[in-house]
Parts: structure tokens; C-alpha cells; sequence
């Protein structure tokens, strides 16, 4: 009866709350977009060669820069405008999606003075450039949208565009790559592009029908006033994420670059729960602070981490079987970096922790320089490392980064904003555990052939004893927790 009654209370509560529902609505579509890109890993890995892989990696690399760029982030006033604009929203929204188009020329100009110079550093041809600048414009109008979805919880549209879009891109890049007798990596670059270049149109001319107003510059002013001093923090996050692929091809090729991203993309499992986690926690989170509940968010911040860190090291054990069978044997030998590459995430999973105290306190001039920061870390230490370690070394270079991201974060909330956070020495003691099982599954793939029984026993003895001992110290912490409450 007690859980019928439950069972009662959440569909009341989940039919009234259209928070709760969009939430709801953007996990799942967070999840099958996500999905989505998984399902077709093994599909384009046997359709594309090693190298043409990276080249399509790099690419998509290179539009997610120039998506910043072309746009200047003047989608990230829209959830203000919303408020500050009210019954004139409409009119604001049409003249920025038109005032885009401005930002879009000059970047266009600049970039087709440079593009010799760019396809150089990039290691890509002229027209993937010129491509990559256009899908760049096409995904900073979709993205704009996206937002503007977001911000008037239009859920539902929002999940049925992305998820729709998503999966005309594959089944059409599937097509392509199968038609196209050379350099099939095209197939992939226009099967993303053509059906986001049509919805981005009949986006554009449907925004701009709406508001029926095209030069405003109170609300251009109101736009760039907000979106440009983001950039450098958003170039950060690409350059974080993305900036060791782009390197690794032009120091080294497209092989090895194909290589690094069939890694990468095993390890995005990781990403996907912690997607999902960060979208629950953060509204929890702001409102624990909006009360005062400072020692609640610590307790529960531990269980939290104890919880994450179990899956982090579950998928750091089976990530190199899932490798084997997402891909063929030309793509394995980039298997070792695997779980290097879920302890980044890890780690970046650590400094959301901290960087919540400071969105919530809405310092983000603070996020900003720790963006940068790191940033410029992982663009010195790939350029110096690179060329004498190989392409490996771009993994670790890469936990290094987010590693004193999550050092700047602790010493920002903890020290310059004085609030009472998670103490250091336990989290550093959470984050020995999967940086000692990562260290030890590299170094055990290196002695023992991958996928032998030695390097099996090494790799899942060593994780299911740390799974089960955390397991009972989860148990024990969340008994704590409701004994407190």
C-alpha cells in the first residue's frame, strides 16, 4: 500500500511539475542522442579506414571551434532576454539570429585569408575547412534554437528535433560513405551537414517570420554584451576536450589521430552518466545551498562520489572488451589508453563538484580563468610531448589538465569565495583509487598481449576488489546519511 501511495505522489507530482518533466525529457533524449553516437562507433569504424576515421574526428573537432566563432555566443543571452525583453522576446530573437549572420561573414573573410595557413596546422584539406566552417554557422543555428527551446521548455520539440536530426545524419552518412568510391570520409561529412543545413534554414526563416524584426541594437548590444566575453571560456572547453586530436594529426597523422578518437569515444560512456548525474544534482544542489544546508550537500556530495567512482572503475574494466566488440583489430591498438581516458572524465567529474559553488554564488568570470587555464596546460603540454612520446601521451596530458582544473576549483570556492566545500585531502584520497587502476591497467597492457588471460585477471581482480570494498562503504555512508536527516 505504502508504495502504491508513492507510486500515486510522483505521477501527481511529475503530471503538475513542467520542471520535473523537461527533466525527465531532456535525460532521455540526452541518453538515445548519446546513443545514438555509440551504436554507429561500430558501424563507421568498419565502413572507414584508421586514418580516414581521424580526419572525420579532427573535422568535427575543428566545427565545434568554429560553431563558437561564427555565432559569438550570442546564443547565451537568450534565458535572459526572455525576462528583460518579456512581450518583445520575438522581435529579440530575430534581430540576434540576423545579427549572426554579420558575425558569420567576418569569420568567413578571416578564416579565407588564413585557410593555407589553417589547413597546414589542421592537417586538413582546404574544402574540409571551408565545410567545417559552414557546419560550424549551421550548428550555431540549431544551437541557438536549441537554447531558445531550452529556456521555454519546449521540451518535447526540443527532444523530437535534436534525436530526429541525429539520427538522419546517421542513416544518410551510412549511405553516403557506402556510395562514395574515395575518400569516404566525405560520406560522413555530408550526411552530418546536408539535414542540419535544412532544418537550420527553415529555422532561420521561421525566427525571423516571427519577430518580423531584423536591426535592433539595444538588443544586439544586449546580446554581444553577454556572448562575447564567454568566448575565451567556451574555446577553453573545446581546446580542453578536443584540442589533443587537432594536435596528434598534424604532429604525428591521421592514423594516429583515428586512433586516439576510437579511445575517446569507449570512454564517452563515462561522459553519458555523468551528464545524467550533473543534470539531477545541480538543481538539488542549488537548492540544499538556497537553504543553508551546507553539511546535507557534503554528506551527500561523498555518497555521491563513492557512486561515480564505482562506475568509473566498472567501465575502466570493461571498456577494453567493448572496444573489442565495437571495432575491428586495426583499431585496437589504442585499447591501453582507454582507461586514462575515463580517469579525465573522472576528474572532471571532481571539479564539477567544485565549480557548482561558484555558478550558484554566478562568479563566472572565476569558471572563465580556470577554462583558460587548463586550456593553455593542455595546448603546451600536447605540443611538447607529442612529438617525442606519441599519440598515448595526449591522454595523459589530458588528466593532468583537468586535474589542476580540479585543483583551481577547490582553491576558488574553498579559498576565494570561502565557502565550506568538500574537504581536499578525501577527495584526492577518491581520486587516488581510479588514477592507481588506471596506472595499473596501462602498465599491465604493455607487459601482457590485450585480451590475454593475464592482462584479464590484472585488469578485473584488481577493479571488482575496489568495487566491492566501495560498495560497502556506499552502503555504510547512505545509512549514515538517512540516519542524519
Amino acid at each position: 500500500m505504502h508504495l502504491l501511495s508513492y507510486l500515486k505522489k510522483a505521477k501527481v507530482l511529475l503530471y503538475r511539475s513542467t520542471t520535473l518533466k523537461s527533466g525527465i525529457w531532456y535525460l532521455i533524449s540526452e541518453f538515445l542522442l548519446r546513443g545514438i553516437s555509440f551504436i554507429t562507433i561500430p558501424i563507421f569504424t568498419r565502413l572507414l579506414s584508421v586514418e580516414e576515421y581521424g580526419i572525420i574526428s579532427v573535422y568535427a573537432s575543428v566545427v565545434g571551434i568554429m560553431k563558437i566563432l561564427t555565432g559569438a555566443n550570442l546564443q547565451a543571452g537568450n534565458g535572459t532576454a526572455l525576462i528583460d525583453f518579456k512581450e518583445r522576446y520575438l522581435q529579440y530573437r530575430s534581430s540576434v539570429l540576423f545579427l549572426s549572420l554579420f558575425s558569420f561573414a567576418s569569420m568567413f573573410l578571416f578564416i579565407f585569408f588564413l585557410i593555407g595557413w589553417l589547413a597546414k596546422i589542421s592537417q586538413l584539406s582546404i574544402d574540409l575547412l571551408l565545410l567545417s566552417l559552414m557546419a560550424g554557422y549551421v550548428g550555431f543555428v540549431l544551437y541557438f534554437w536549441d537554447n531558445d527551446l531550452r529556456f521555454r521548455q519546449k521540451y518535447k520539440q526540443r527532444a523530437i528535433l535534436n534525436i530526429t536530426n541525429a539520427g538522419i545524419q546517421a542513416g544518410l552518412s551510412i549511405v553516403l560513405i557506402i556510395l562514395f568510391s574515395r575518400r569516404k570520409y566525405l560520406g560522413r561529412v555530408y550526411g552530418s551537414l546536408i539535414p542540419s543545413f535544412i532544418i537550420a534554414v527553415v529555422i532561420f526563416i521561421f525566427v525571423l517570420s516571427a519577430g518580423r524584426k531584423m536591426v535592433w541594437p539595444k538588443a544586439w548590444k544586449y546580446a554581444l554584451k553577454i556572448g562575447i566575453p564567454l568566448i575565451p571560456s567556451s574555446l577553453s572547453g573545446i581546446i580542453l576536450a578536443q584540442f589533443d586530436r587537432i594536435a596528434i594529426q598534424s604532429i604525428i597523422g591521421s592514423k594516429e589521430a583515428g586512433l586516439y578518437s576510437f579511445a575517446y569515444n569507449i570512454g564517452m560512456i563515462l561522459l553519458i552518466l555523468l551528464v545524467a548525474a550533473n543534470s539531477a544534482w545541480v538543481p538539488w544542489f542549488f537548492r540544499q545551498k538556497a537553504a543553508g544546508n551546507s553539511e546535507r550537500i557534503k554528506k551527500a556530495s561523498y555518497l555521491f562520489t563513492m557512486l561515480f567512482l564505482i562506475s568509473t572503475i566498472g567501465i575502466m574494466a570493461i571498456g577494453p572488451e567493448l572496444a573489442l566488440f565495437l571495432a575491428p583489430s586495426n583499431f585496437l591498438a589504442s585499447v591501453r589508453i582507454i582507461p586514462v581516458i575515463i580517469l579525465s572524465y573522472f576528474f572532471q567529474f571532481l571539479y564539477t563538484l567544485y565549480v557548482n559553488y561558484a555558478l550558484f554564488k554566478k562568479k563566472t568570470l572565476i569558471i572563465s580563468i580556470g577554462s583558460l587555464l587548463a586550456g593553455g596546460i593542455n595546448i603546451t603540454l600536447n605540443i611538447w610531448l607529442i612529438p617525442g612520446y606519441g599519440y598515448e601521451i595526449a591522454a595523459w596530458t589530458t588528466v593532468f589538465s583537468y586535474f589542476c582544473l580540479f585543483l583551481f576549483h577547490w582553491f576558488s570556492s574553498s579559498i576565494l569565495l570561502r565557502e565550506k566545500t568538500l574537504a581536499l585531502n578525501i577527495m584526492l584520497l577518491f581520486a587516488l583509487i581510479p588514477s592507481a587502476i588506471s596506472l595499473e591497467q596501462y602498465v599491465m597492457t604493455n607487459i601482457f598481449e590485450p585480451f590475454s588471460i593475464p592482462e584479464r585477471l590484472w585488469r578485473f581482480g584488481p577493479s571488482s576488489i575496489c568495487i566491492l570494498i566501495l560498495l560497502y562503504f556506499s552502503i555504510e555512508t547512505y545509512r549514515n546519511f538517512q540516519e542524519s536527516q
